[in-house]
């Protein structure tokens, strides 16, 4: 478990190894890095690209500090998210051959297991279709009226960073939903537009969740039974037909990294109290602090002190 040290300076988690050794498999549909716009945008999907509804102010911030862009070596299937130029991790899109033929790609999609499963979800699915941080909101099970009222912008903002993240990786990766490699695949609901890769739902759903469970540090493992929801959520995605396992893997651990980016930035970095999910082929170059003056309102309101 990565944690900052008593000056609260971030530390940076283990290294873990780089490339799966995977010889490259069918040809499916994705974009370059060349043909990335500046912003991290494809230029030749902006039309397919879900247009960004309103922000909360602390995303505006977020939205201005960080990019996605080409890897360093020039990989067309590596992406990394940059802050004023620096790496802040970089990694590669998943083998077309791991989405076809892949344990955790199609096949864990459409397994009997995953039928069963999804047949007994089917409500809490459907349920969870809005935004993550409602249901984490309700999962934090806040009977304070005052104390829900104060975290609500909180964890709205923290969705809506991670949403925007989400929204750009996905762009540049281009990765097809599972109803595309498999016309009889029927998801419950419709997929939304952009890429699958990585899941949107299960990076917002793991940084709302870390980011509340710090900011209610008083309730005693409330941050794992949020992670645990949020790790529910993103294997919901999955059976709904929306989602691969693989995407799911990164949602996490990228929301993690994210929700630790955050914290570090309103010097609340040992408030992670939950270890990183595993990273697969995820390099973190640098473990930078996120300096945005309207989360720390937020954050001030939120714990009812007032903003310095």
């Amino acid at each position: 478990m990565a944690s900052a040290d008593p000056a609260n300076k971030p530390t940076r988690p283990p290294r873990p190894p780089t490339g799966n050794g995977a010889a490259p498999g069918a040809s499916l549909p994705r974009l370059p890095g060349a043909e990335l716009a500046p912003d991290g945008l494809p230029r030749a999907s902006l039309k397919d690209i879900a247009p960004a509804p309103p922000v909360p102010e602390a995303a505006a911030e977020f939205a201005a500090l960080l990019r996605v862009g080409p890897g360093a070596l020039g990989d067309a299937r590596e992406t990394c998210i940059l802050l004023d130029g620096r790496r802040l991790a970089c990694f590669r899109r998943p083998d077309d051959r791991a989405l076809l033929d892949g344990p955790d790609g199609i096949a864990a999609v459409l397994s009997d297991a995953a039928g069963l499963l999804r047949a007994q979800r089917r409500e809490e699915i459907a349920a969870q279709h809005g935004r993550p941080a409602d249901t984490l909101l309700a999962a934090a099970d806040l009977r304070d009226a005052q104390a829900l009222a104060a975290l609500t912008p909180l964890a709205q903002a923290a969705d809506a960073i991670a949403a925007d993240l989400a929204r750009r990786l996905q762009a540049a990766f281009a990765v097809p939903r599972p109803t595309v490699l498999c016309a009889a695949l029927q998801p419950l609901q419709a997929p939304q537009a952009g890429g699958s890769f990585p899941s949107a739902h299960a990076m917002r759903a793991m940084t709302v969740a870390v980011v509340l469970g710090a900011a209610r540090s008083d309730q005693a493992g409330l941050q794992a039974r949020l992670v645990a929801q949020a790790s529910r959520i993103a294997r919901n995605r999955e059976l709904a037909g929306l989602h691969y396992p693989l995407d799911s893997q990164y949602g996490l651990a990228l929301g993690w990294l994210l929700a630790r980016w955050l914290l570090d930035g309103l010097g609340q970095g040992g408030a992670v109290e939950v270890p990183p999910p595993a990273m697969p082929d995820l390099q973190v170059e640098v473990f930078e602090a996120l300096q945005l003056p309207a989360l720390r309102r937020l954050w001030d309101a939120a714990l009812r002190r007032p903003s310095l």
